[in-house]
């Protein structure tokens, strides 16, 4: 699997999920492994053996983020469908967040590096109305957090 998918801060807005850090883990990894419609088909097994997760926390976290609405799942005989919520509006190529853009080099997969360019169009004025920013201690936090899990 290559490619990308966008991640906005908004995220750090959805107070449930920031107080649920295997919430937060899982859907991450869920829309890493999701197709292009926002979509993940797998039996509960594999789907934890695929994020290298216990299943009865990954059922449990699952469960969660659909309460969060977040997710909606749909059982099927054999496996469980898991939709991604507002996956088209998140994940559309050239879509404006904001004052927030990708790129259109980035988004066209002619950049060079791995790392996405974002244009901050106004950064004072972002500041200035309370943007989520995080800080160096929360991205300290988060990448011990990642190393702890694996990822």
């Amino acid at each position: 699997m290559n490619g990308w998918v966008k991640l906005h801060r908004k995220v750090l807005e959805n107070v449930e999920l920031m107080n649920d850090d295997t919430g937060y883990i899982v859907f991450t990894k869920l829309l890493l492994i999701a197709n292009q419609k926002g979509e993940i088909g797998e039996s509960g097994r594999q789907l934890a053996s695929k994020l290298n997760i216990n299943y009865t926390t990954l059922y449990k976290a699952l469960k969660r983020l659909e309460n969060y609405q977040m997710i909606k799942q749909s059982g099927k005989q054999r496996y469980t469908v898991i939709y991604i919520c507002n996956w088209g509006n998140y994940q559309a190529v050239g879509k404006h967040f904001g004052k927030q853009v990708v790129s259109s080099r980035y988004a066209a997969g002619k950049q060079t590096t791995g790392v996405a360019r974002i244009e901050n169009k106004n950064k004072e004025n972002d500041l200035a109305n309370n943007e989520p920013v995080v800080s160096e201690k929360g991205l300290a936090i988060l990448q011990a957090k990642r190393r702890e899990l694996g990822l």
